[in-house]
């Protein structure tokens, strides 16, 4: 992939704000509970850096034209997530640091050949499947998403790039064919392409982030109005 790859300014800029944030973070924070039901924050950052391996993994592999995974087995996935996350802190952040500038390295080494290639979230084409060209928003997905997902102030949703929240919106929106998107910091809007008839759309209102944050399955719906007076339950994943 030459060096001018799409998102390349954006995850570099993401993950410069994500390592600001895990080395100031205290050591003992790391074992507080995150914004995700169940992991400490310690277990956000180990995700992330095991999901920035795996996904060095796949761009290594697809420029050697080898078949592409990024996890051997979803439960050996789930076991080293919660390995890791056990670790030191200074362990956890130097494998959250290190694996960036290994992405970046090899996003540039990939060849133009290897861009389309396929890869799988498991082997033998299990679980979901991409593009390896999708790399850089995926990467980029992770990285801003669970920034939020530690659950410190000024680090949450808030903090995204403008940028960030309309590619969410943008990329999201679409599996929410009945209902439009209305953005008050930009007037923007997405969605609502095939209600029947004459009928009005629902509209959800809120910030761009508050939107994208609603689109991802977090909150509640937290800073957003709806048109029809109940802001429907965010989708799952």
């Amino acid at each position: 992939m030459p060096p001018t790859y799409p998102l390349r300014a954006a995850l570099a800029d993401a993950a410069q704000r994500w390592q600001q944030t895990i080395t100031a973070l205290p050591d003992d924070d790391f074992a507080l509970p995150s914004g995700l039901p169940g992991w400490t924050r310690g277990h956000v950052i180990a995700h992330v850096a095991l999901n920035g391996e795996a996904f060095l993994r796949v761009l290594r592999l697809s420029a050697a034209e080898q078949p592409a995974s990024m996890y051997d087995s979803a439960e050996g996935r789930d076991a080293d997530i919660d390995a890791l996350a056990l670790a030191a802190p200074a362990e956890i952040r130097a494998r959250a640091i290190a694996v960036d500038g290994d992405i970046a390295d090899a996003l540039c080494a990939l060849p133009e050949t290897g861009l389309d290639a396929v890869a799988h979230r498991l082997p033998e084409g299990g679980g979901f499947a991409f593009a390896v060209r999708e790399v850089p928003r995926r990467r980029l997905g992770e990285v801003e998403i669970h920034h939020a997902d530690l659950g410190l102030p000024d680090r949450g949703r808030d903090a995204w790039p403008l940028a960030f929240s309309e590619l969410l919106l943008e990329s999201r929106s679409p599996a929410h064919r009945d209902l439009r998107f209305a953005a008050t910091d930009t007037g923007r809007t997405w969605g609502a392409e095939a209600v029947a008839g004459d009928a009005e759309p629902v509209t959800l209102t809120g910030t761009s982030a508050d939107l994208a944050w609603w689109l991802i399955g977090r909150g509640t719906g937290d800073g957003l109005t709806s048109s029809s007076g109940e802001v429907p339950p965010p989708p799952t994943y």
